[in-house]
């Protein structure tokens, strides 16, 4: 199922055309590459119309199809930007190593939800909040995946992900040595932008006689 959801989010990505038949994704992950940017946002209405089983796996579970539709982004990029090579005379170390993508537009009514609003049911889903901004972070890097050095023999790890938590590996899994001391193999590393935001329940959508409920959101990207 992995392979057939990357298989049908590139052909989403390739073959679909607006109303003026401009294949609009393609001329929009060409004009990324342009300007240096690594994140798309895609209309969820067009891959409804496109594709609905595809549209209906990716909002049900798009926990744990993310990482595939990126992947199929990533995949799909990284031949663009070889064919921009040979046509503007890039170097090849100017290639992004990741894609990430993003959905707006589109959603069902009953995923545009307030902070009150938000159960377990929903854990997993693609959903769409509403509410007001009362606390912003700065913009820090973010360890997304990480490679370690060990201290001991020198060998590398294999790429460890991060979640929410800075993860070493246990041990060093070379044949003569079991060490657990490890250095962080910055160039190998993988980081993203991270920002912390508080948002608060709109005031139309607190309950007469109610104080507003908020949420910590994590937004990667």
């Amino acid at each position: 199922l992995r392979n057939e959801v990357k298989k049908e989010f590139t052909a989403f990505i390739q073959d679909f055309r607006d109303a003026e038949g401009n294949q609009k994704y393609v001329l929009g992950a060409r004009n990324a590459i342009v300007n240096s940017r690594h994140h798309l946002v895609f209309h969820f209405l067009d891959l409804m119309h496109h594709n609905q089983e595809l549209a209906n796996l990716i909002f049900n579970e798009y926990y744990k199809y993310e990482p595939i539709i990126n992947d199929s982004l990533t995949q799909y990029m990284l031949e663009e930007e070889k064919n921009l090579i040979h046509n503007d005379n890039r170097r090849e170390d100017e290639i992004r190593e990741r894609y990430e993508c993003s959905f707006d537009n589109g959603l069902e009514v009953e995923t545009d939800l307030s902070v009150r609003g938000l159960k377990c049911n929903l854990l997993g889903r693609l959903i769409k909040l509403k509410g007001t901004v009362t606390r912003t972070s700065e913009v820090r890097p973010e360890l997304k995946v990480g490679v370690f050095k060990c201290r001991n023999c020198g060998k590398l790890s294999k790429e460890i992900v991060q979640q929410f938590k800075y993860t070493e590996p246990k041990r060093c899994n070379s044949d003569n040595c079991d060490k657990s001391s490890w250095e962080l193999e910055m160039g190998k590393c993988t980081f993203v932008d991270f920002q912390k935001i508080r948002v608060q329940e709109d005031p139309t959508q607190i309950p007469p006689g109610a104080m507003p409920r908020s949420i910590d959101v994590i937004l990667r990207n």
